[in-house]
């Protein structure tokens, strides 16, 4: 009885006391609406952002996690590539120690849809798997059984969303649809089966999974050696260990395989599948890619905002208090705890901390449709919640307040209470100085990198790629056109504004089709490997791409056996003279290199210039047609659309007609530096902002501090002018202290980061410059306007009761 007495005395003395703290906390918010509101506004915004990309992160490190047992799958590939045929495929069935193999392959047709009730719907990403897809990625069912749902050729497995998209929310299975492509023409299949739709983690992103049968039916099956168009997964017994698997398969390759092919893959390797989001190796892969150093980036910054917004609290708060650094010596002197101050402190700041974080998730609420914009992601807002709540993300911003709590009271507890009672400040200014000078450096720093990201976009984006890009509209030809592909390409010719046509087998920049060949360069012979791209006769001088050696195409070319080569190729094959260098296939059969064409960047400038040709085809055995127009004003080209428009209708009646602009298709090789620059210029702009409100904050404290001082400079006739420099003189001198700390580290920290980039911008001396000019520009904005109140205010008010 005694003991519960005891308990229940100590539970009330503590209710008390949180009663006591609480009120104080909340009296002091409101006796000091000023600086609470510029505490409360800083920290929301830094809680905002910090959660945003916080939970951008978490989601790109977590990518592929989503799946089961994700590190008990492997994906084989060759050293130089990421695919495989399906004979390399075939010798994975008798390695012990496998326990499932799946193979993989995207449908690569350029238009598909799904028909239904005459409804035509967006197929989304489609993915050819084998019967066993589901016993490697163990997906959730909604509806079927996914044990058999690919055993048969006309059954296919559809995402949650596309089931709905075309049947609505009813049971789907069974229910019949037509697959339409522009390359193979219509098929019917039914449902067999409905999977969960992917998280946002998923490193597959796809909407239908098609069996591997229907390969067959698209005319796809080439199941020869050299065929490499699968990614192979594998996942593997317990206790198997991957240096054996990968030994055995490789002498069972080498057993097996034509010479030629274990010349071009050189080795097989088991690849963990939790390590190939972030391999970009091979970027033309099923898979999604990022750049870990962005990610790294990315988590640095959002870093960096939380210890500036981290700042900006203490700056602000301890100097809110100097003001009542009497009313503390004073408490103290009448026998107030070091104990009992640091617990009123930290509910100050604690009760700060929670109000923001609360308004943090508003903004967040607010912010995350213009954050799914500028990540290219499409995180709904619940992600962001279940991030804060479920992982314990929100520890991190209340053990900062916390710490922050602890460094102000740290602050007002160090110093001997007479010597504050006789105001001997000890040079505390400094700390607050300190970690001013420490924002406008974050500051400046974010600033550097901003400019620097945009100018290395800028010049990736207008550096010239050695061919024609504007004015260049690529438009899809369906397997209905075939042998009226000249037909159409005469009547493209007739609509004035097309200047040119050409035809290839893709779009420039989209893909990397890499083809394994034997060269024989006087009368050596040797394996090499280089991407290919099959154009018509005329390719090359609608693309602006200059041959500086050899005939080139001419419509009596040899189909898919003449090479133009690029420069860098002649040099890694070690070609002197091309017209003793022969090419020949696997298939035995052999041709000329009838041209040299001069170096130009296919692919992004991430990559340099790779060993590349062109292979003859004709027109008629091409996918893409190259329009190239002579006018690019914006009324021209919508003139010369609609009556391309008009002319495929003519042919393919039931196909609508799509196009795309080839510099628009370029620029999507760079969506994630866009992605990335546009985020670093936002959060440039967000740290600037949070440092301007503690700059605002020390200006308040500042000229407060030396309100009298003022009256007396007037009373004595100093000029306007004279007392604005007066006070802006020390944000001046702290501004330039951040920018000569800053300058070195950011120099350092964007050279790391462009050494991603083959081509590369360079880090120009106005860059820093600017961003110094910038930081002061905006330090002398923020202090002026109040600094200018201060000097125009009437002296008497200051020098009234003196």
């Amino acid at each position: 009885m005694a003991f519960y007495l005891v308990v229940k005395i100590f539970e009330n003395i503590l209710d008390i006391m949180i009663t006591f703290y609480l009120k104080s906390a909340i009296r002091y918010i409101r006796s000091n609406k000023i600086s609470s509101t510029l505490n409360i506004i800083g920290l929301s915004v830094t809680f905002a952002i910090f959660v945003l990309m916080g939970s951008y992160v978490v989601n790109e490190f977590s990518v592929g996690n989503n799946i089961p047992e994700n590190d008990k799958i492997y994906r084989i590939q060759p050293r130089n590539g990421s695919t495989i045929s399906y004979k390399t495929y075939e010798l994975l069935t008798g390695i012990s120690g496998i326990k499932s193999t799946t193979h993989l392959m995207e449908s690569w047709s350029m238009k598909e849809n799904f028909v239904h009730n005459k409804e035509s719907y967006d197929s989304g990403k489609i993915l050819y798997a084998t019967s066993d897809f589901f016993e490697v990625f163990p997906y959730k069912p909604i509806f079927g059984n996914l044990e058999n749902a690919l055993n048969s050729s006309d059954g296919i497995v559809l995402t949650q969303s596309l089931s709905r998209k075309i049947f609505g929310s009813e049971n789907t299975i069974g229910k019949k649809l037509t697959f339409r492509t522009t390359n193979f023409g219509d098929f019917e299949y039914h449902v067999s089966a409905v999977i969960e739709d992917l998280p946002q983690n998923d490193m597959l992103k796809f909407s239908c999974i098609m069996p591997h049968q229907s390969i067959e039916k698209l005319g796809l099956g080439d199941e020869h050696w050299g065929s490499t168009i699968y990614e192979a997964y594998i996942t593997l017994n317990e206790n198997t260990q991957v240096k054996d698997i990968e030994s055995t398969l490789n002498n069972v390759f080498k057993q097996n395989a034509p010479n030629w092919l274990a010349e071009d893959f050189k080795e097989l390797r088991i690849k963990p599948f939790r390590d190939l989001y972030f391999d970009n190796s091979f970027e033309e892969t099923i898979l999604e890619h990022n750049r870990k150093s962005n990610v790294w980036s990315m988590a640095i910054l959002a870093l960096i905002i939380l210890l500036a917004g981290g700042i900006n609290f203490i700056n602000l708060s301890t100097a809110q208090k100097e003001k009542k650094r009497k009313s503390i010596a004073i408490s103290h002197t009448n026998g107030a705890s070091k104990l009992s101050m640091y617990i009123q402190f930290l509910a100050e700041t604690v009760l700060q901390g929670v109000i923001s974080l609360a308004i943090a998730v508003v903004l967040v609420a607010i912010m995350f449709p213009f954050f799914n914009h500028l990540s290219g992601q499409s995180f709904p807002f619940h992600f962001f919640l279940q991030i804060i709540f479920s992982k314990g993300y929100w520890v991190i911003p209340l053990v900062m307040t916390i710490a922050s709590g602890v460094i102000i009271a740290g602050y007002f507890q160090s110093g001997k209470y007479h010597l504050i009672l006789k105001n001997n400040k000890k040079g505390k200014e400094y700390f607050r100085i300190g970690l001013l000078v420490t924002q406008f450096m974050v500051s400046i720093m974010l600033i550097i990198g901003s400019l620097a990201i945009q100018k290395q976009n800028r010049y990736m984006l207008n550096r010239p790629t050695g061919y024609q890009k504007d004015g260049i509209i690529c438009v899809p030809l369906i397997g209905e056109i075939g042998d009226h592909t000249s037909a159409l390409g005469d009547e493209f010719l007739k609509i004035p504004g097309v200047k040119g046509i050409a035809y290839a087998s893709e779009i420039l920049g989209q893909e990397d089709n890499l083809n394994g060949m034997s060269i024989s360069n006087e009368g050596e012979d040797k394996r090499v490997q280089y991407s290919v791209i099959q154009v018509d006769s005329g390719f090359f001088n609608v693309m602006g791409l200059k041959i500086i050696e050899g005939p080139g195409f001419n419509s009596t070319s040899d189909r898919e056996k003449d090479h133009i080569f690029n420069q860098t190729a002649l040099k890694e094959f070690g070609i002197a003279n091309i017209n003793k260098a022969r090419v020949s296939s696997y298939s035995n059969t052999s041709g000329n290199i009838v041209g040299i064409v001069q170096d130009f960047n296919y692919q992004s400038f991430h990559s340099p210039i790779k060993p590349m040709a062109f292979v003859y085809k004709k027109p008629e055995n091409l996918g893409y047609a190259y329009l190239k127009l002579s006018n690019v004003s914006s009324q021209k080209i919508n003139t010369v659309l609609k009556k391309a428009g008009n002319v495929w209708k003519q042919f393919v009646p039931d196909w609508p007609f799509e196009y795309y602009f080839l510099d628009q298709a370029l620029a999507k090789l760079y969506e994630k530096d866009q992605s990335f620059a546009g985020i670093s210029i936002t959060l440039t702009i967000l740290a600037v902002f949070i440092a301007c409100l503690g700059l605002l904050g020390m200006t308040m404290f500042l000229i407060e501090s030396k309100i009298k001082e003022i009256g007396i400079r007037k009373v004595n006739g100093a000029k306007i002018s004279e007392i604005l420099a007066m006070l802006n003189k020390d944000f001046v001198k702290w501004v330039a202290i951040a920018f000569v700390i800053a300058t070195p580290i950011a120099y350092y920290a964007m050279n790391k980061w462009l050494e991603n980039f083959a081509y590369k911008t360079s880090l120009s001396w106005w860059i820093f410059v600017l961003a110094g000019l910038l930081a002061l520009g905006i330090a002398l904005l923020t202090v002026s306007w109040q600094s200018w109140r201060a000097a125009t205010r009437n002296p008497v008010e200051a020098l009234r009761y003196e």
